[in-house]
C-alpha cells in the first residue's frame, strides 16, 4: 500500500513483515469482496439470501447466484487499525497483547488455509482484512454447505434417526468421517482444536449416497498449535482421542445422541486401547499437556465452560472427576441407555459390580480353598 507502513513491536521479530502478509492490500468495500469471490459468468445476479449475528464475535453473510451460494463471515471486533501517521499496527492495551493478538492473526491465517488445502474445512475462497473506519476487520469467504450438525439433529433428517433410538447409517458415516477430521487435525496439521461442538461441525447431505462433514472454526485463538507433542508417535492418538471424547460429550450432552459411542463401547482394537489408556488420558487432559511455550491446554477451561459438572455442593468438580465423567459418558448413546446400564450393576469392562457381601464371601471362599490346599498337601506328604 502506498505510503503505508507497518507496526515494528518490540520483543516480536519481524511484526512488520507479518502484518503486511496480513493486509497486503488496503480492501474498504464488502461488495468488491463478494463479486469478485464468485466466478465472471456469475457476478451479475448476486443475492444476499441471509444475513446472521453468529454469536458474539461474528456476523454471518449468506449470498447466492444461480444456484452457487458462498458464507461471508466478517469479525465484528477489529484486529488492526491505521493510525494517523499511516502506519497499521495491532490493537492491544500493552505490547504483551498486541503480540498476543498478532500471533492468534498468524495462526488462524495458517490454520484456515491448511485446513482448506487438505479438505478438512468448507472451500476457501477468500481469506483477508475489510477496512471500516480505519481499523481492519477479518473476513473469510468460504462454500456454503447444507447445515451444521446442531441443526441437522435438531431440526434436519438427523432428528428422524435419532427418535429411532438406534443409530442410522447417516450417522456411522458422519461419526467415521468426524473422528478421520479430529484425527487429521493432530496428526496432519499439528493442531488441537478445543472450541469442537456439533455447531462448528458442517454437513452436505442433500444427496444421501454422497455425505460430508467438514469442521470450522481454525481460528487460532481455540485453535492452537501443539506439533511439540504431536511429533511424538504416542501423543498424536492420544490427543486425538481427547478431541473425539469431547465431541462425544457435546453430542451427549446437548442432543442426547452420541454417534461415537460405539468406538468407546465395543470391545474392538479401539474401545480397548481406550480403557487401557484411561490414566494416561485422564493425566494428558488434566495436566500433563503443554504448548509450545508450557501453557497447559485448554481441555480443563472448555469441560467447565460446555459441560458444568459440578458436585453436591454446586462447585465445579475437579478436572480428574469431570474427565471420568466425560469418559464414561463417551461410552453410551443417551442418558436413557446410560441410566439403564446404571441400574443392571455392570461396569465398563463388562463384568458385573460385585457387592461388599458378594466379595466377602469370595474371599471366604479363596481361605477355604487354601486351607484345603494345604491339608491336601500334607496328605500327599503322609502318604508318600
Amino acid at each position: 500500500m502506498s505510503g503505508i507502513t507497518y507496526e515494528g513491536i518490540p520483543g516480536f521479530l519481524n511484526s512488520e513483515e507479518h502484518i503486511e502478509n496480513l493486509i497486503p492490500s488496503k480492501v474498504s468495500n464488502q461488495n468488491q469482496i463478494i463479486r469478485e469471490s464468485f466466478p465472471p459468468h456469475l457476478r451479475e445476479n448476486i443475492r444476499l439470501v441471509k444475513h446472521i449475528n453468529k454469536g458474539a464475535n461474528n456476523e454471518i453473510f449468506i449470498y447466492d447466484s444461480e444456484g452457487l451460494s458462498i458464507v461471508f463471515r466478517l469479525s465484528q471486533y477489529p484486529l488492526f487499525q491505521l493510525n494517523t501517521d499511516n502506519i497499521i499496527s495491532v490493537i492491544g492495551d500493552s505490547t504483551e497483547n498486541k503480540i498476543k493478538h498478532l500471533k492468534e492473526a498468524i495462526q488462524s491465517k495458517s490454520n484456515w488455509e491448511r485446513a482448506s488445502n487438505d479438505g478438512y474445512s468448507p472451500h476457501l475462497y477468500k481469506y483477508g482484512y475489510l477496512e471500516i473506519h480505519r481499523q481492519f476487520y477479518n473476513y473469510i469467504v468460504c462454500e456454503k454447505m447444507d447445515s451444521d450438525l446442531n441443526d441437522y439433529y435438531k431440526t434436519g433428517p438427523g432428528k428422524d434417526s435419532i427418535s429411532t433410538g438406534e443409530l442410522s447409517e447417516a450417522d456411522h458415516i458422519i461419526a467415521k468421517q468426524l473422528i478421520d477430521l479430529l484425527y487429521a487435525t493432530t496428526n496432519s496439521l499439528g493442531l488441537i482444536c478445543f472450541d469442537i461442538k456439533p455447531a462448528n461441525c458442517m454437513i452436505n447431505y442433500s444427496n444421501p449416497d454422497n455425505i460430508v462433514v467438514k469442521l470450522i472454526d481454525w481460528d487460532g485463538d481455540w485453535c492452537q498449535d501443539y506439533s511439540n507433542v504431536t511429533t511424538i508417535t504416542d501423543y498424536k492418538d492420544l490427543i486425538s482421542i481427547l478431541s473425539v471424547m469431547v465431541m462425544a460429550a457435546h453430542f451427549y450432552i446437548y442432543l442426547n445422541w452420541n454417534i461415537f459411542y460405539t468406538y468407546f463401547l465395543e470391545p474392538d482394537e479401539y474401545g480397548r486401547y481406550v480403557r487401557e489408556k484411561h490414566n494416561i488420558l485422564k493425566s494428558l487432559f488434566c495436566n500433563d499437556l503443554k504448548d509450545p511455550q508450557g501453557k497447559k491446554s485448554e481441555f480443563d477451561f472448555f469441560q467447565k465452560h460446555y459441560f458444568k459438572l459440578m458436585d453436591k455442593e454446586k462447585k465445579p468438580l475437579s478436572c480428574e472427576d469431570a474427565f471420568d465423567i466425560i469418559f464414561t459418558r463417551a461410552h453410551f448413546l443417551n442418558k436413557g441407555k446410560h441410566r439403564e446400564f446404571s441400574r443392571s450393576g455392570h461396569s465398563l469392562g463388562g463384568k458385573r459390580k460385585k457387592s461388599k457381601k458378594r466379595k466377602t464371601k469370595s474371599k471366604n471362599k479363596k481361605r477355604k480353598s487354601k486351607r484345603r490346599s494345604k491339608k491336601t498337601s500334607k496328605f500327599r506328604k503322609k502318604t508318600n
